[in-house]
């Protein structure tokens, strides 16, 4: 599949799947931003896309703050002028532990990165994306999302969350031209699943 001067975000892109993920699009011709919370990361994903002969801007922001998403919106419309493909990768574990004593902030932290995350990104993402009168979303959800094992209360809530909101963003943005799809990935050898 060739992704010839398309225009992809790739949110959670400083390592793991989302750094795959850039390099895939970019190998492919795609114009990548790249977007993480931790800048020394994502600079990195942007820095290695450009020496593979790929083009790449780096973006940092917190997924669960609005003025951060808006700002990678802004910076990758000013750069490239559009959005064709957005990958609503960013998320985090939390920690493993029975429901009794799992600690609430751990799970407000799991629910907001990778629940609001998601939402945050496709509010301000897909009115660019209606307007050009077409798009694509993928959100990563997990196979938690389909499943619910044991000690994964915030991971398994916010995955089973990212699978409702696709098929509702999809139903509302499908008459523009618009797709939204969610991916299941298993476990992925990856920095989060280290740590």
């Amino acid at each position: 599949m060739k992704f010839t001067n398309k225009i992809a975000i790739i949110t959670g892109g400083g390592g793991g799947i989302g750094r795959a993920t850039a390099l895939g699009f970019a190998g492919r011709g795609a114009k990548v931003v790249v977007v993480d919370h931790d800048a020394a990361l994502g600079q990195e994903t942007a820095d290695l896309v450009k020496a593979a002969g790929g083009e790449a801007i780096f973006q940092r922001a917190d997924v669960t703050k609005t003025a951060d998403v808006k700002a990678y919106v802004a910076a990758t419309l000013a750069a490239f002028g559009r959005i064709d493909c957005f990958f609503n990768n960013a998320g985090i574990e939390g920690t493993v532990i029975p429901i009794t004593e799992y600690e609430e902030d751990m799970f407000d932290r799991v629910i907001a990165v990778n629940l609001k995350g998601v939402f945050l990104g496709m509010k301000y993402v897909l009115p660019t994306m209606i307007a050009q009168g077409s798009g694509t979303v993928v959100n990563t959800a997990s196979i938690a999302g389909l499943v619910g094992p044991p000690g994964m209360a915030a991971y398994v809530a916010s995955k089973h969350g990212v699978l409702g909101l696709t098929k509702v963003a999809s139903g509302d943005v499908a008459s523009h031209g618009v797709r939204v799809n969610a991916v299941c990935p298993g476990p992925v050898e990856t920095r989060m699943m280290r740590s």
